[in-house]
């Protein structure tokens, strides 16, 4: 998913109009923003693209109504400098169920991108 591009259907609450940073297309993060992924196959990761902020990345699933936490990643970027970022999956993660990818920065952070590796 790329911010300027795809971005529109895998984004749920949080999330500003496009902007440019550093030389990107994207959008900044609420304090908590969430981005929805699929993945047909078997998946190790979650992986974001992310600028200017202080937090920590969750993945998540909906189990059949049940929250499971897959993963989680803190993070620190300072403002234009694109840090790539991977949330290690449990074995937890059934492929084909959505992933929720849970952005939670206090001040919000700038997204460029976000997949499944």
């Amino acid at each position: 998913m790329v911010f300027g591009e795809n971005e529109v259907p895998h984004l749920a609450l949080g999330w500003s109009e496009m902007t440019t940073s550093g030389g990107r297309n994207c959008r900044r993060s609420g304090d908590v923003a969430d981005i929805n992924l699929v993945a047909t196959g078997q998946v190790s990761s979650a992986v974001v693209t992310l600028a200017g902020g202080k937090g920590e990345a969750q993945a998540w699933h909906d189990n059949g109504g049940d929250l499971v936490q897959l993963g989680s990643t803190p993070f620190d970027s300072a403002p234009g400098v694109w840090m790539e970022i991977a949330i290690p999956l449990s074995e937890k993660y059934e492929p084909g169920n959505p992933l929720h990818i849970r952005l939670d920065a206090p001040g919000g952070v700038d997204v460029t991108w976000a997949s499944t590796a």
